[in-house]
Order: structure tokens, then C-alpha cells, then sequence
């Protein structure tokens, strides 16, 4: 089969590699659709993400749609030409964290994560994964929307770490694929007033396909004033940084209102940030994180199945597996025009 290894910086070529064998639990899925993710382009340009650093090849990628192509003999529920995606981090299931629903933290999920520094990805013909953190799709669920539940699912997360309710208002830092994700999961938890912020003017009409969203360019204008007026001075309820980056980051506490719950999303470079600690007190305010995300897979596809967002409209390239170094390459130079771009394997 063919598959996309990374050698080192910046260094992404096809290799042959024999198709994987399946045990009896496992599930041999042939990959269709892969997405990029930021993580990924993290992993090609600077060779890891803070502490998780790549020190030897590896194959990227854990954003995949495929279909079964064979099974070992104790899976049930699934046949030969199913469409599905996968669940990339494969937990222990008896830690602390995996009893009490978050197996995201298991010590285990963090290195087997699918295309991070220990464990091989998705950026190649065939995988074989254990039957129980494959999900099924129906048969006419659309494959390119399908290549975007992963990263909804990251929105999804972030949206229940905030404990977002109706009637509240937001503002989203960061308009690339997952601040358009937290927006639209934001309006699915009827959140109906939504500020959009980001430097690139592309990335905030796409926002706006979406949903009917105010959005500024700090290039242009002070986003942080923008919102006040716009919210009798208050602030906002909620406030998601979905950019990672260092100048966000430190800018969360400014739109935040008395009360209000500040999520952070994006992850930097791992650098520290100057932090308004005084304000964020005077104003009783929380802050939650994300890392990743937990239960969360099938309530994405049921949501999308009842009310089919097309989540697809914010793919802007797609590239043949061989063109993937192309594909990140352009991904890195070019942010005014790709939004999010995806491998049709």
C-alpha cells in the first residue's frame, strides 16, 4: 500500500509498506478521505508540538473517512463495504480517567493517538483498528462531511467544557476549520449572538456562510472595543480561543464578562504567556481547557444525520495522496486560501 511518511522536517514522502494484518477484534479499513489538521502541519514544519516531538519516521494523520475492507472473526455490527470513521485515541479502559469518562487523559490515549510522535496515522491506504472505536456511518452519509466529524467533534467538546447554555453570547478567536466548528456548535446549543474574530478576511466569510455571525479583522479594527460597544460594555458570556496563538491567548480576558467562562481551544507553540490574572478576578471569571475530546463521536454523527450541517462547504482543496507534501506546503504558505484542506487517498 501506499503511505505518507515523514522523515523529518519538512521532509513527506510515499513509501511502499506491506498492507497491516488484523487481529481478531480488529476492523481492516481501507481510507478514502484524510484531513489535514494544524496539528499535523505542526508536526511537518517544526518537527513536533511543545513537549510531543517526532524523533523518528512517522505517519500523520487522524482525521480519516474509509470503508471495511475485511474483518477478524469476533467483530459484529459492521460487513464488508461500510462506511466509517474512527475514533483516533485507543484508551486503556480501566484507568482512573477511562472510569470516570475521561479517556481522553489516559496515559495510554496519549501516546495512541493516531499520527502523533508514537503511533502511526492515517495518511496511507489501509490501517487495521480494534472494532470499538470504529463508528459506523449510513451507507448515503455524504464522505467529505464525514472527513469533518473529527474535528466537529473537537468543537463539540469545547462547547460542553464551557457548559454553554441558551441565551448566552460569545466571541470565537480564530476563525480557521475548528473556530468555524466551535461557532456552528455554539449556534446548535442555541448561543445566538457570536463575534468572529481572525486576520484573514477569507476565513471570516466562510464563518459567515454558516451562520449570521459578526466578524472582525484586527488589521482593521479593535476587535476588543468592537465587542464591548456591542455589549453594553459588558463583555461576553463565553469566550473561545481556537487560534493558539501567544497574542489570543493573552487577549481572552479582555472580552470576558463578570461571571463569564473563558475556553481555550488552539493549542501555541508552548511558549508562556502574559496573563491579566487581576482582571480575570475582578471579574470572578473561569477558565476551562480542551484537550482533544471525549463521548463525543456519536453525538456528532447523530446531530449531523438530524440536522445535516454541510460541513464540507469549508473544505477548500483536495489533493490525490501524492501530492501530499504539495498539499502541506501550500497549506503553511498560502492562509488566505486554504481553509481546510484534505488527502484523497
Amino acid at each position: 500500500m501506499k503511505t505518507a511518511v515523514l522523515r523529518g522536517v519538512r521532509d513527506l514522502v510515499i513509501e511502499d509498506r506491506p498492507i497491516p494484518e488484523i487481529g481478531d477484534d480488529d476492523v481492516l479499513i481501507r481510507n478514502e478521505y484524510v484531513g489535514i489538521c494544524g496539528s499535523d502541519l505542526h508536526f511537518y514544519n517544526e518537527g513536533g508540538i511543545g513537549v510531543a516531538k517526532i524523533y523518528e519516521p512517522r505517519v500523520l494523520g487522524h482525521e480519516s473517512v474509509g470503508r471495511v475492507a475485511a474483518m477478524g472473526k469476533n467483530v459484529t455490527g459492521l460487513k464488508e463495504g461500510d462506511n466509517v470513521i474512527l475514533d483516533p485515541g485507543i484508551s486503556c479502559g480501566h484507568c482512573e480517567y477511562c472510569r470516570t469518562g475521561h479517556y481522553n487523559l489516559c496515559p495510554v490515549t496519549v501516546k495512541k493517538f493516531l499520527g502523533n510522535p508514537w503511533t502511526d496515522g492515517v495518511f496511507q491506504e489501509y490501517i487495521s483498528y480494534p472494532q470499538h472505536y470504529v463508528q459506523k456511518l449510513s451507507d448515503d452519509f455524504p464522505k467529505l462531511r464525514a472527513v469533518m466529524i473529527e474535528p466537529y467533534v473537537v468543537a463539540l467538546h469545547a462547547v460542553s467544557q464551557s457548559k454553554a447554555h441558551y441565551g448566552q453570547n460569545a466571541v470565537v478567536l480564530g476563525s480557521g476549520c475548528i473556530g468555524i466548528m466551535t461557532m456552528i456548535a455554539l449556534k446548535q446549543h442555541g448561543i445566538h449572538q457570536i463575534f468572529m474574530v481572525d486576520v484573514i478576511d477569507n476565513r471570516l466569510a466562510m464563518a459567515q456562510q454558516f451562520a449570521d455571525v459578526k466578524t472582525f479583522n484586527p488589521q482593521r479594527e479593535n476587535p476588543v472595543e468592537r465587542v464591548m460597544e456591542l455589549t453594553n460594555n459588558e463583555g461576553v458570556d463565553l469566550v473561545f480561543e481556537t487560534a493558539g496563538s501567544l497574542i489570543t491567548q493573552g487577549q481572552t480576558v479582555e472580552y470576558v464578562r463578570k461571571c463569564g467562562m473563558i475556553t481555550f481551544v488552539g493549542f501555541s507553540n508552548g511558549e508562556s504567556v502574559p496573563y491579566d490574572i487581576s482582571t480575570l478576578m475582578r471579574r470572578e471569571a473561569t477558565i476551562t481547557t480542551v484537550f482533544r475530546y471525549a463521548n463525543q463521536f456519536r453525538k456528532a454523527i447523530h446531530g449531523l444525520t438530524q440536522n445535516p450541517v454541510p460541513l464540507e462547504n469549508m473544505i477548500s482543496q483536495i489533493y490525490p495522496l501524492e501530492d501530499i507534501k504539495k498539499a502541506f506546503d501550500e497549506n503553511l504558505q498560502d492562509k488566505e486560501r486554504v481553509i481546510k484542506a484534505v488527502i484523497q487517498i
